[in-house]
């Protein structure tokens, strides 16, 4: 059973905001797998079963041990993305009813060589957009590549650890006949869709407790999806400083009804959360 999750002026890839959630001393904190063992066709299988008991009772777990390069193109993009968002004409704005604001760059990557999408940014404003954009673009490339290489090996590390078979031989059918046998299979020929988010108010909110209900920028949900990866949000200050592991707006809500604050921190680099 995945978890619902609530954002709280809260972003997956990057936030500026000034909103706060008090400390909890009963944060959540989410199982850490190495990505040495999710790279790994060999992870052990004590690896593995703490991996699907997680996936099974919260559906979060939190991948580190990245290649420095990794945290570099991740810190690089996060510096640039804000100045891309005002200039791009991909970028679309959405403002919450507590006057968050929410701006999103989109893409998808499809499979086969070559699937990483460009993103459209546009020709009417090419110039002031060249340089922002093209070197969030650069940096983005190689962090999207890398995200796209994780999730790709945490289906196989999932589908290593499913030894029961479906009913009827194979997992998933299109509507064509086309049958998908593993976990990994779906995940593999699936279209990726990814969100660049910065999540942006102006004014300081009252610390919020974990239990506590409040008419939060994005509502309890479960994302639409087999899984979503993300990156914790970074907080991004006006000299473009990012501070990694500063997002603590972050809620789930476990299976059992409590709401916890997740508590990330710099190690935890990307996290995998099953979708509904």
């Amino acid at each position: 059973q995945s978890a619902n999750m609530k954002l709280l002026a809260a972003a997956l890839s990057l936030i500026t905001a000034s909103s706060a959630v008090a400390n909890d001393d009963d944060a959540f904190r989410p199982i850490r797998i190495r990505y040495e063992d999710v790279i790994s066709s060999s992870t052990d299988t004590n690896t593995l079963a703490s991996m699907m008991d997680a996936l099974s009772d919260v559906g979060m777990v939190s991948i580190t041990g990245f290649p420095t390069s990794f945290k570099e193109d991740r810190t690089r993009f996060q510096t640039s993305l804000g100045a891309c968002m005002g200039r791009s004409d991909a970028a679309r704005v959405h403002t919450f009813d507590d006057g968050t604001k929410r701006t999103t760059l989109a893409s998808h990557t499809v499979p086969g060589p070559g699937g990483i999408q460009k993103i459209a940014h546009g020709d009417s404003n090419a110039a002031a957009a060249e340089e922002p954009c093209a070197s969030f673009d650069e940096a983005a490339k190689p962090f999207r590549a890398r995200v796209d290489l994780v999730t790709r090996a945490f289906a196989a590390r999932v589908a290593d650890a499913i030894t029961e078979k479906s009913p009827g031989g194979s997992l998933l059918a299109t509507e064509d006949g086309y049958t998908f046998d593993t976990f990994h299979d779906v995940v593999d020929n699936g279209e990726h869709l990814e969100h660049f988010h910065e999540y942006e108010r102006e004014s300081t909110d009252v610390p919020l407790k974990a239990g506590a209900e409040q008419e939060g920028t994005v509502e309890w949900h479960t994302d639409q999806g087999l899984l979503l990866a993300f990156t914790p949000g970074a907080r991004v200050g006006k000299d473009g400083k990012v501070d990694q592991g500063s997002d603590d707006g972050f809620l789930v809500r476990l299976a059992d009804g409590t709401a916890k604050v997740v508590e990330f921190d710099a190690n935890d680099e990307l996290v995998i959360m099953l979708g509904d």
